[in-house]
């Protein structure tokens, strides 16, 4: 079984595609056009996302999606953007689940990295990246990465066997 991860957001979503021995195959960030808060314009970016890892996944294939949350100190994303991000989420789904060899389902951040700093969660993710799995990470900006890490440990997280 195949896992894909993503780190959903409004600039664009990160996807990480991890094959059934938990090497990753693919990761990338997709990028938003136009108007971030157009839901035609996540219609658009939802459907290049799955486009891209339908590239790369073998069947069957699981899709685990990080589902946005508000934290009380105010960490993450903008509380603004909060209800936004969660309809990109839903796009997403959909988009997924009319494959019908998906099986989708969403994590909270705690339940799939805990209360771990960002920083020190996304330098275990790449400190366990092998030289060939790191050049499998295509990033245009370096900005990117950051989400690209979580959607790489995110599929690496809920492949089988992990």
């Amino acid at each position: 079984m195949w896992t894909i991860g993503v780190d959903p957001g409004l600039k664009g979503l990160a996807c990480a595609v991890v094959c059934g021995n938990g090497d990753l195959q693919a990761a990338f960030f997709e990028a938003a056009d136009g108007d971030r808060r157009d839901p035609r314009q996540w219609d658009r970016m939802c459907r290049r996302a799955v486009d891209r890892c339908l590239l790369t996944v073998g069947s069957p294939f699981s899709v685990v999606i990080e589902n946005p949350t508000v934290y009380v100190r105010g960490k993450g994303a903008p509380s603004r953007d909060i209800l936004p991000i969660a309809n990109v989420v839903g796009v997403l789904s959909a988009h997924f689940m009319l494959l019908k060899a998906a099986e989708v389902s969403l994590v909270l951040p705690a339940e799939w990295k805990g209360q771990v700093p960002k920083k020190v969660h996304q330098g275990r993710i790449a400190a366990a990246l092998t030289d060939g799995e790191i050049e499998k990470i295509s990033a245009d900006k370096k900005a990117d990465l950051v989400d690209i890490l979580d959607a790489v440990g995110i599929a690496k997280k809920y492949a089988p066997g992990a």
